[in-house]
Protein backbone atom coordinates (compact mmCIF):
# COMPACT_ATOMS: atom_id res chain seq x y z
CA UNK A 1 0.00 0.00 0.00
CA UNK A 2 1.68 3.19 -1.17
CA UNK A 3 1.89 5.97 1.38
CA UNK A 4 1.54 9.56 0.14
CA UNK A 5 2.37 12.25 2.65
CA UNK A 6 0.40 15.49 2.42
CA UNK A 7 2.53 18.24 0.90
CA UNK A 8 0.47 21.02 2.46
CA UNK A 9 -2.07 21.13 5.26
CA UNK A 10 -5.04 23.42 5.85
CA UNK A 11 -5.91 23.98 9.49
CA UNK A 12 -9.53 23.62 10.60
CA UNK A 13 -9.98 25.06 14.07
CA UNK A 14 -12.65 23.49 16.30
CA UNK A 15 -12.02 25.53 19.46
CA UNK A 16 -15.36 27.35 19.25
CA UNK A 17 -17.31 24.11 18.74
CA UNK A 18 -15.57 21.02 20.13
CA UNK A 19 -13.47 23.14 22.47
CA UNK A 20 -16.61 24.77 23.84
CA UNK A 21 -18.04 21.31 24.49
CA UNK A 22 -15.44 20.78 27.22
CA UNK A 23 -17.33 20.59 30.54
CA UNK A 24 -18.04 24.05 31.91
CA UNK A 25 -16.67 26.00 28.93
CA UNK A 26 -18.71 28.60 27.09
CA UNK A 27 -17.81 31.56 24.89
CA UNK A 28 -19.90 34.69 24.61
CA UNK A 29 -20.55 36.21 21.20
CA UNK A 30 -18.02 38.96 21.93
CA UNK A 31 -15.42 36.37 22.94
CA UNK A 32 -16.01 34.30 19.82
CA UNK A 33 -15.55 37.37 17.64
CA UNK A 34 -12.30 38.27 19.39
CA UNK A 35 -11.06 34.68 19.10
CA UNK A 36 -11.87 34.56 15.39
CA UNK A 37 -9.98 37.83 14.92
CA UNK A 38 -6.96 36.27 16.65
CA UNK A 39 -7.32 33.09 14.57
CA UNK A 40 -7.44 35.19 11.41
CA UNK A 41 -4.22 36.93 12.49
CA UNK A 42 -2.67 33.52 13.17
CA UNK A 43 -3.41 32.33 9.64
CA UNK A 44 -5.87 29.54 10.46
CA UNK A 45 -7.66 28.44 7.28
CA UNK A 46 -11.17 27.56 8.55
CA UNK A 47 -12.97 28.08 11.86
CA UNK A 48 -16.01 26.10 12.99
CA UNK A 49 -18.00 28.76 14.85
CA UNK A 50 -20.42 26.35 16.51
CA UNK A 51 -23.77 24.56 16.41
CA UNK A 52 -26.63 26.93 15.51
CA UNK A 53 -29.18 24.36 16.66
CA UNK A 54 -27.93 24.50 20.28
CA UNK A 55 -30.26 27.37 21.19
CA UNK A 56 -32.01 30.41 19.78
CA UNK A 57 -29.37 32.60 21.38
CA UNK A 58 -26.53 30.59 19.83
CA UNK A 59 -28.23 30.77 16.45
CA UNK A 60 -28.55 34.56 16.82
CA UNK A 61 -24.89 34.89 17.84
CA UNK A 62 -23.68 32.77 14.93
CA UNK A 63 -25.79 34.82 12.52
CA UNK A 64 -24.19 37.94 13.97
CA UNK A 65 -20.70 36.47 13.53
CA UNK A 66 -21.30 35.28 9.96
CA UNK A 67 -22.78 38.63 8.91
CA UNK A 68 -19.43 40.35 9.52
CA UNK A 69 -16.71 40.71 6.91
CA UNK A 70 -13.98 38.13 7.36
CA UNK A 71 -10.96 37.04 5.36
CA UNK A 72 -10.87 33.75 7.25
CA UNK A 73 -13.23 30.96 6.15
CA UNK A 74 -16.07 30.31 8.62
CA UNK A 75 -18.26 27.23 8.90
CA UNK A 76 -20.87 25.78 11.28
CA UNK A 77 -21.60 22.29 12.58
CA UNK A 78 -24.91 20.55 11.90
CA UNK A 79 -26.51 17.15 12.31
CA UNK A 80 -27.71 15.10 9.36
CA UNK A 81 -31.16 16.70 9.54
CA UNK A 82 -33.00 19.03 7.14
CA UNK A 83 -33.95 21.18 10.14
CA UNK A 84 -30.27 21.75 10.98
CA UNK A 85 -29.47 22.62 7.38
CA UNK A 86 -32.30 25.18 7.32
CA UNK A 87 -31.14 26.77 10.57
CA UNK A 88 -27.56 26.97 9.27
CA UNK A 89 -28.76 28.58 6.04
CA UNK A 90 -30.87 31.09 7.97
CA UNK A 91 -27.71 32.09 9.85
CA UNK A 92 -25.94 32.78 6.58
CA UNK A 93 -23.65 29.74 6.70
CA UNK A 94 -21.86 28.85 3.47
CA UNK A 95 -20.02 25.80 4.78
CA UNK A 96 -21.06 23.14 7.26
CA UNK A 97 -19.53 20.18 9.04
CA UNK A 98 -22.35 17.66 8.74
CA UNK A 99 -22.09 15.06 11.50
CA UNK A 100 -23.42 11.54 11.38
CA UNK A 101 -22.40 8.41 13.32
CA UNK A 102 -21.05 5.50 11.28
CA UNK A 103 -20.14 2.86 13.88
CA UNK A 104 -22.67 0.24 14.96
CA UNK A 105 -22.23 1.12 18.64
CA UNK A 106 -23.28 4.70 17.93
CA UNK A 107 -26.05 3.79 15.52
CA UNK A 108 -27.54 1.16 17.84
CA UNK A 109 -27.21 2.85 21.22
CA UNK A 110 -27.34 6.57 20.43
CA UNK A 111 -30.02 6.57 17.75
CA UNK A 112 -31.55 3.08 17.69
CA UNK A 113 -31.28 3.17 13.92
CA UNK A 114 -30.03 0.86 11.19
CA UNK A 115 -27.12 1.41 8.84
CA UNK A 116 -29.50 1.80 5.91
CA UNK A 117 -31.59 4.43 7.70
CA UNK A 118 -28.49 6.36 8.78
CA UNK A 119 -27.05 6.25 5.28
CA UNK A 120 -30.27 7.48 3.69
CA UNK A 121 -30.64 10.32 6.18
CA UNK A 122 -27.01 11.35 5.66
CA UNK A 123 -27.28 11.35 1.87
CA UNK A 124 -30.53 13.29 1.88
CA UNK A 125 -29.00 15.91 4.21
CA UNK A 126 -25.85 16.24 2.10
CA UNK A 127 -27.84 16.56 -1.13
CA UNK A 128 -30.21 19.08 0.44
CA UNK A 129 -27.39 21.26 1.77
CA UNK A 130 -25.41 21.09 -1.47
CA UNK A 131 -28.51 21.95 -3.52
CA UNK A 132 -28.81 25.13 -1.45
CA UNK A 133 -25.27 26.18 -2.30
CA UNK A 134 -23.58 25.00 0.88
CA UNK A 135 -20.10 23.47 1.03
CA UNK A 136 -20.49 20.24 3.00
CA UNK A 137 -17.75 18.50 4.96
CA UNK A 138 -19.04 15.05 5.90
CA UNK A 139 -17.94 14.20 9.45
CA UNK A 140 -18.06 10.43 9.98
CA UNK A 141 -18.35 10.15 13.74
CA UNK A 142 -16.52 7.14 15.23
CA UNK A 143 -14.97 6.08 11.92
CA UNK A 144 -12.28 4.24 13.87
CA UNK A 145 -14.79 1.64 15.13
CA UNK A 146 -16.88 1.41 11.96
CA UNK A 147 -17.16 -1.49 9.54
CA UNK A 148 -15.13 -0.82 6.38
CA UNK A 149 -17.72 -2.69 4.30
CA UNK A 150 -20.27 -0.08 5.40
CA UNK A 151 -18.31 3.15 5.34
CA UNK A 152 -16.43 2.76 2.04
CA UNK A 153 -19.62 2.57 -0.08
CA UNK A 154 -21.15 5.30 2.11
CA UNK A 155 -18.20 7.61 1.53
CA UNK A 156 -18.40 7.00 -2.22
CA UNK A 157 -22.10 7.89 -2.22
CA UNK A 158 -21.44 10.98 -0.07
CA UNK A 159 -18.75 12.09 -2.54
CA UNK A 160 -21.14 11.62 -5.48
CA UNK A 161 -23.79 13.57 -3.55
CA UNK A 162 -21.49 16.59 -3.62
CA UNK A 163 -19.60 16.54 -0.32
CA UNK A 164 -16.42 18.61 -0.43
CA UNK A 165 -14.45 16.67 2.20
CA UNK A 166 -14.78 13.61 4.41
CA UNK A 167 -13.56 13.98 8.00
CA UNK A 168 -12.29 10.70 9.44
CA UNK A 169 -12.87 10.57 13.20
CA UNK A 170 -11.19 8.69 16.03
CA UNK A 171 -13.95 9.85 18.35
CA UNK A 172 -12.82 7.99 21.47
CA UNK A 173 -9.13 7.68 20.65
CA UNK A 174 -8.99 3.90 20.21
CA UNK A 175 -6.31 3.80 17.50
CA UNK A 176 -2.54 4.09 17.65
CA UNK A 177 -0.65 6.17 15.09
CA UNK A 178 -0.07 3.04 13.01
CA UNK A 179 -3.78 2.24 13.21
CA UNK A 180 -4.74 5.75 12.07
CA UNK A 181 -2.25 5.59 9.21
CA UNK A 182 -3.59 2.23 8.06
CA UNK A 183 -7.22 3.41 8.35
CA UNK A 184 -6.62 6.54 6.25
CA UNK A 185 -4.63 4.69 3.63
CA UNK A 186 -7.23 1.91 3.40
CA UNK A 187 -10.09 4.38 2.94
CA UNK A 188 -8.22 6.35 0.30
CA UNK A 189 -7.20 3.20 -1.57
CA UNK A 190 -10.57 1.44 -1.54
CA UNK A 191 -12.80 4.40 -2.37
CA UNK A 192 -13.75 4.73 -6.04
CA UNK A 193 -14.46 8.47 -5.85
CA UNK A 194 -11.75 11.08 -5.36
CA UNK A 195 -12.33 13.46 -2.46
CA UNK A 196 -10.34 15.47 0.07
CA UNK A 197 -9.93 14.16 3.62
CA UNK A 198 -9.74 15.61 7.09
CA UNK A 199 -8.87 14.00 10.43
CA UNK A 200 -10.44 14.51 13.85
CA UNK A 201 -8.68 12.92 16.84
CA UNK A 202 -9.44 12.94 20.55
CA UNK A 203 -6.85 12.63 23.28
CA UNK A 204 -8.15 9.98 25.70
CA UNK A 205 -4.83 8.10 25.55
CA UNK A 206 -2.66 11.14 24.91
CA UNK A 207 -2.25 10.22 21.24
CA UNK A 208 -4.28 12.94 19.49
CA UNK A 209 -1.28 14.85 18.17
CA UNK A 210 0.62 11.70 17.15
CA UNK A 211 -2.48 10.27 15.48
CA UNK A 212 -3.14 13.49 13.58
CA UNK A 213 0.45 13.57 12.33
CA UNK A 214 0.11 9.92 11.26
CA UNK A 215 -2.98 10.85 9.24
CA UNK A 216 -1.06 13.71 7.61
CA UNK A 217 1.70 11.25 6.70
CA UNK A 218 -1.03 9.12 5.09
CA UNK A 219 -2.07 12.02 2.85
CA UNK A 220 -4.79 13.75 4.92
CA UNK A 221 -4.64 17.50 4.31
CA UNK A 222 -7.27 18.90 6.69
CA UNK A 223 -6.47 18.34 10.38
CA UNK A 224 -9.17 19.54 12.78
CA UNK A 225 -7.58 20.97 15.91
CA UNK A 226 -8.28 23.04 19.00
CA UNK A 227 -6.12 25.68 20.64
CA UNK A 228 -4.50 24.25 23.79
CA UNK A 229 -6.10 20.91 22.88
CA UNK A 230 -9.30 21.73 24.79
CA UNK A 231 -12.42 19.70 24.12
CA UNK A 232 -14.62 16.92 25.40
CA UNK A 233 -13.12 14.67 28.08
CA UNK A 234 -9.31 14.77 27.64
CA UNK A 235 -9.62 17.12 24.69
CA UNK A 236 -8.60 17.16 21.04
CA UNK A 237 -5.45 17.30 18.97
CA UNK A 238 -3.63 20.47 19.97
CA UNK A 239 -3.25 23.12 17.28
CA UNK A 240 0.10 24.35 18.57
CA UNK A 241 1.55 20.83 18.77
CA UNK A 242 0.37 19.65 15.35
CA UNK A 243 1.40 22.86 13.58
CA UNK A 244 4.90 22.95 15.08
CA UNK A 245 5.50 19.22 14.59
CA UNK A 246 4.16 19.21 11.02
CA UNK A 247 6.29 22.19 10.07
CA UNK A 248 9.49 21.42 12.00
CA UNK A 249 9.57 17.62 11.98
CA UNK A 250 7.61 16.56 8.89
CA UNK A 251 8.63 19.68 6.91
CA UNK A 252 5.06 20.12 5.65
CA UNK A 253 3.81 23.50 4.52
CA UNK A 254 1.07 25.24 6.50
CA UNK A 255 -0.28 28.79 6.67
CA UNK A 256 0.07 29.52 10.38
CA UNK A 257 1.93 32.60 11.57
CA UNK A 258 3.58 30.69 14.38
CA UNK A 259 4.57 33.81 16.34
CA UNK A 260 0.84 34.37 16.91
CA UNK A 261 0.36 30.95 18.53
CA UNK A 262 1.14 31.97 22.11
CA UNK A 263 -1.07 35.11 22.18
CA UNK A 264 -3.93 33.01 20.76
CA UNK A 265 -3.29 30.30 23.34
CA UNK A 266 -3.44 32.78 26.22
CA UNK A 267 -6.65 34.27 24.85
CA UNK A 268 -8.29 30.82 24.75
CA UNK A 269 -7.06 30.16 28.28
CA UNK A 270 -8.59 33.45 29.47
CA UNK A 271 -11.95 32.85 27.79
CA UNK A 272 -12.30 29.12 28.41
CA UNK A 273 -11.25 29.04 32.05
CA UNK A 274 -9.12 25.94 31.37
CA UNK A 275 -5.71 26.69 32.86
CA UNK A 276 -2.75 25.57 30.76
CA UNK A 277 -0.50 23.04 32.52
CA UNK A 278 3.01 24.47 33.12
CA UNK A 279 4.59 21.50 31.31
CA UNK A 280 2.30 21.79 28.27
CA UNK A 281 4.34 21.69 25.09
CA UNK A 282 4.83 24.92 23.10
CA UNK A 283 2.52 27.10 25.22
CA UNK A 284 3.08 25.87 28.80
CA UNK A 285 4.76 28.19 31.33
CA UNK A 286 7.83 25.95 31.55
CA UNK A 287 8.13 25.10 27.84
CA UNK A 288 11.10 27.47 27.37
CA UNK A 289 12.37 27.81 30.94
CA UNK A 290 15.60 26.11 32.01
CA UNK A 291 16.81 25.33 35.54
CA UNK A 292 19.13 22.32 35.31
CA UNK A 293 22.74 23.45 35.39
CA UNK A 294 23.74 21.00 32.66
CA UNK A 295 20.96 22.26 30.39
CA UNK A 296 21.64 25.93 31.05
CA UNK A 297 25.34 25.45 30.37
CA UNK A 298 24.48 23.77 27.06
CA UNK A 299 21.99 26.46 26.04
CA UNK A 300 24.47 29.23 26.81
CA UNK A 301 27.01 27.54 24.53
CA UNK A 302 24.66 26.52 21.72
CA UNK A 303 20.87 26.90 21.62
CA UNK A 304 20.46 23.68 19.65
CA UNK A 305 21.67 21.59 22.60
CA UNK A 306 18.29 21.76 24.37
CA UNK A 307 15.91 23.82 22.23
CA UNK A 308 14.16 21.94 19.40
CA UNK A 309 11.90 24.98 18.96
CA UNK A 310 13.06 28.58 19.26
CA UNK A 311 10.77 30.41 21.71
CA UNK A 312 10.48 33.40 19.39
CA UNK A 313 9.01 31.10 16.72
CA UNK A 314 5.83 30.85 18.78
CA UNK A 315 5.81 34.28 20.39
CA UNK A 316 7.62 33.20 23.56
CA UNK A 317 10.75 34.21 25.48
CA UNK A 318 13.52 32.04 26.87
CA UNK A 319 14.08 32.10 30.64
CA UNK A 320 16.71 30.71 33.01
CA UNK A 321 15.53 29.77 36.49
CA UNK A 322 17.49 29.60 39.72
CA UNK A 323 16.73 26.59 41.91
CA UNK A 324 17.87 23.29 43.38
CA UNK A 325 19.45 22.18 40.08
CA UNK A 326 21.22 25.45 39.21
CA UNK A 327 24.88 25.37 38.23
CA UNK A 328 27.86 27.67 37.98
CA UNK A 329 27.20 28.71 34.38
CA UNK A 330 24.00 30.59 35.12
CA UNK A 331 25.35 32.25 38.26
CA UNK A 332 28.47 33.34 36.36
CA UNK A 333 26.27 34.68 33.53
CA UNK A 334 24.05 36.67 35.90
CA UNK A 335 27.07 38.20 37.63
CA UNK A 336 28.68 39.12 34.32
CA UNK A 337 25.50 40.85 33.16
CA UNK A 338 25.82 43.12 36.21
CA UNK A 339 29.56 43.66 35.72
CA UNK A 340 30.40 41.69 38.85
CA UNK A 341 33.59 39.63 39.04
CA UNK A 342 33.74 36.71 41.47
CA UNK A 343 36.25 34.02 42.28
CA UNK A 344 35.48 30.39 41.53
CA UNK A 345 35.16 29.66 45.24
CA UNK A 346 32.68 32.52 45.66
CA UNK A 347 30.60 31.27 42.76
CA UNK A 348 30.57 27.80 44.34
CA UNK A 349 29.30 29.30 47.62
CA UNK A 350 26.61 31.30 45.80
CA UNK A 351 25.44 28.17 43.97
CA UNK A 352 25.34 26.19 47.22
CA UNK A 353 23.32 28.91 48.95
CA UNK A 354 20.87 29.13 46.03
CA UNK A 355 20.25 25.37 46.24
CA UNK A 356 19.85 25.54 50.01
CA UNK A 357 17.45 28.48 49.76
CA UNK A 358 15.22 26.66 47.28
CA UNK A 359 15.21 23.43 49.27
CA UNK A 360 14.10 25.35 52.37
CA UNK A 361 11.03 26.75 50.60
CA UNK A 362 7.70 25.86 52.15
CA UNK A 363 5.17 24.14 49.87
CA UNK A 364 2.34 25.89 51.64
CA UNK A 365 1.86 28.36 48.78
CA UNK A 366 1.57 25.46 46.34
CA UNK A 367 -1.07 23.73 48.46
CA UNK A 368 -2.94 27.01 48.77
CA UNK A 369 -3.04 27.53 45.01
CA UNK A 370 -3.87 23.87 44.39
CA UNK A 371 -6.94 24.19 46.62
CA UNK A 372 -8.03 27.38 44.84
CA UNK A 373 -7.71 25.68 41.43
CA UNK A 374 -9.68 22.65 42.61
CA UNK A 375 -12.50 24.87 43.89
CA UNK A 376 -12.43 26.83 40.63
CA UNK A 377 -12.62 23.64 38.55
CA UNK A 378 -15.53 22.29 40.56
CA UNK A 379 -17.49 25.53 40.36
CA UNK A 380 -16.68 26.95 36.93
CA UNK A 381 -15.96 23.83 34.88
CA UNK A 382 -19.32 22.40 35.80
CA UNK A 383 -22.76 23.47 36.97
CA UNK A 384 -23.64 23.96 40.65
CA UNK A 385 -26.26 21.33 41.47
CA UNK A 386 -27.94 23.69 43.93
CA UNK A 387 -28.48 26.18 41.12
CA UNK A 388 -29.94 23.38 38.99
CA UNK A 389 -32.49 22.43 41.65
CA UNK A 390 -33.42 26.09 42.18
CA UNK A 391 -34.16 26.30 38.44
CA UNK A 392 -36.19 23.08 38.60
CA UNK A 393 -38.25 24.37 41.53
CA UNK A 394 -38.84 27.73 39.89
CA UNK A 395 -39.97 26.21 36.58
CA UNK A 396 -42.20 23.58 38.20
CA UNK A 397 -43.77 26.11 40.56
CA UNK A 398 -44.48 28.52 37.73
CA UNK A 399 -45.86 25.71 35.57
CA UNK A 400 -48.12 24.39 38.33
CA UNK A 401 -49.39 27.85 39.20
CA UNK A 402 -50.26 28.27 35.55
CA UNK A 403 -52.07 24.93 35.55
CA UNK A 404 -54.01 25.88 38.69
CA UNK A 405 -55.03 29.19 37.13
CA UNK A 406 -56.11 27.35 34.02
CA UNK A 407 -58.19 24.92 36.09
CA UNK A 408 -59.86 27.84 37.93
CA UNK A 409 -60.72 29.57 34.66
CA UNK A 410 -62.23 26.41 33.21
CA UNK A 411 -64.26 25.88 36.41
CA UNK A 412 -65.67 29.41 36.18
CA UNK A 413 -66.56 28.91 32.52
CA UNK A 414 -68.23 25.56 33.19
CA UNK A 415 -70.19 26.90 36.13
CA UNK A 416 -70.82 30.45 34.98
CA UNK A 417 -74.58 30.19 35.63
CA UNK A 418 -73.94 29.79 39.34
CA UNK A 419 -72.36 33.22 39.41
CA UNK A 420 -74.77 34.99 37.10
CA UNK A 421 -76.18 38.24 38.49
CA UNK A 422 -79.68 39.58 38.05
Amino acid sequence: MEETRAKEIYIIDETLRDGEQAPGVFFSCREKIRLIEAMEEAGIDTVDVGLPIVSLNESKNIKNILSRKWEINLAVSIRAKKQDVDVALSCGAREAFLFTPVSDIHLNYKFSTTRAEAEERALQSVEYAVSHGMVVDFVAEDTARADMDFIIPLFDRVARAGADKIIICDTVSVLTPQGIRDLCLTIRQKMKEKIRFGIHCHDDFGLATANTLAAIEAGVEYPTLTVNGIGERAGNASLEEVVMAAGNLLKIKHHINTDKIYPLSKLVEDYSGIIIAPNKSVVGYNAFRHESGIHVDGILKNLETYEPIRPEEVGRDRAFVLGKHSGRALVRRLLQEQGIEAKASEIDRIVADVKREKESDSKGAFQFMKNIVEVFNQKHLGFDERVFWNIVNRVLNQSRKGEQKGMASRYLEDNSSLYATE
